[in-house]
């Protein structure tokens, strides 16, 4: 009777974690209705995130054409802080790079005045790139309800415009308010990032140091009380793992790095679904493995054995495929240059 008892606590704690589980569509479908957005919209947020959820280098749209594409979702209800997080999200990675660099400077020791025009003309553009930057993360904050959420984004958006003093006390606010929860292991590790940039000796302290948040991540209970989705969770182990892989690939012990890939990647715990939806962060971390463990044979075919690789590759298909339906069901979203002017003159220059 008591093996029945227990048999049956066990089964309902297993019904309640996968009741528990959030995925981003269900997330975007319960936060976008709570402020009123409309189902028709809702949809197109949804199908947009999931073909377009990560950046990287090897997206089959410039970055300047779906920064337009959430921009019109935006356009249609101001109160989609998803489209407006969107838009921040692939914004960021342009002006990143371009924030830190010194244009008054540069113009001031310019060679010439076809340099110095350059300049200007590149500093004007940033001007301008930071005002539409700030407007989407205006829209963000002043519809998102969630404490948490604003405040992480708010340390990116800080940390991207490179005002560090903001950055350091809007993360001071989290460490203090979201200690030992998932909240708090969401801000970058600032431990892990120079025992990665600077350290590479200290490889195995990375380590060490990676498997106690993976193992937090693994066993936290403050998941579901944050909304944290499935697939953010993935992503953000993800992360932790990458940490731990480049430190030994950056050393000289860099088949430990390759071997932990090989050993460790497939069999992170996560749902095929949060999988696939990381399929573009998972395609950029096996091409950065392959090319670095090209060289070894052995190597070479075992990482193109993995699951993630395979998985990686038939849903690059699968995203061709979607955005060639999706371009024709929502012809308005993928305007040309000629159809958007300036807009689009706007997105090629974030581009370049």
């Amino acid at each position: 009777k008591m093996k029945r008892i227990l048999l049956l606590l066990i089964l309902l704690c297993i019904i309640n974690l996968d009741l528990s589980a959030l995925t981003m569509k269900e997330k975007i479908q319960q936060d976008l209705s709570k402020v009123g957005v409309k189902q028709e919209i809702i949809d197109e947020t949804i199908t947009f995130d999931r073909l377009y959820a990560m950046d990287d280098s090897d997206l089959p749209l410039d970055i300047g054409e779906i920064i337009g594409i959430f921009e019109r979702i935006h356009e249609k209800d101001e109160r989609n802080y998803v489209a407006a997080k969107k838009v921040l999200q692939f914004y960021g990675r342009g002006i990143s790079y371009r924030i830190r660099e010194d244009y008054d400077e540069k113009i001031k020791n310019s060679e010439n005045e076809e340099e110095k025009k350059l300049y200007e003309e590149e500093g004007e553009t940033l001007k301008k790139d930071l005002t539409v930057y700030k407007k989407y993360y205006d829209a963000f904050m002043k519809y998102n309800p969630y404490e948490y959420e604003k405040l992480l984004t708010s340390y990116e958006y800080y940390t991207i415009i490179n005002n560090e003093k903001k950055a350091e006390e809007i993360k001071k606010i989290v460490k203090e308010k979201y200690k030992n929860t998932i909240i708090d292991k969401m801000l970058p590790n600032d431990e892990l990032r120079d025992g990665i940039t600077k350290y590479y000796n200290l490889g195995r302290l990375v380590e060490k140091k990676v498997n106690e948040e993976l193992k937090f991540i693994e066993n936290d209970t403050t998941k579901e009380k944050y909304r944290i989705s499935d697939e953010e969770i993935y992503n953000l182990k993800l992360q932790y793992y990458m940490a731990k892989i480049w430190t030994y690939l950056y050393s000289v012990d860099r088949e430990k790095g390759i071997e932990i890939a090989i050993n460790e990647l497939d069999g992170i715990k996560a749902d095929e679904n949060a999988k696939e939806y990381n399929f573009r962060l998972e395609n950029g971390i096996m091409h950065w493995l392959l090319m670095i463990g090209s060289g070894d044979k052995t190597y070479g075919k075992k990482l193109f054995n993995m699951k993630m690789e395979k998985r990686s590759t038939k849903m690059y298909k699968w995203a061709n495929n979607e955005e060639d339906r999706l371009r024709e069901k929502y012809p308005e979203l993928f305007k040309t240059e000629k159809e958007d002017g300036d807009n689009a003159e706007r997105e090629d220059e974030i581009e370049n």
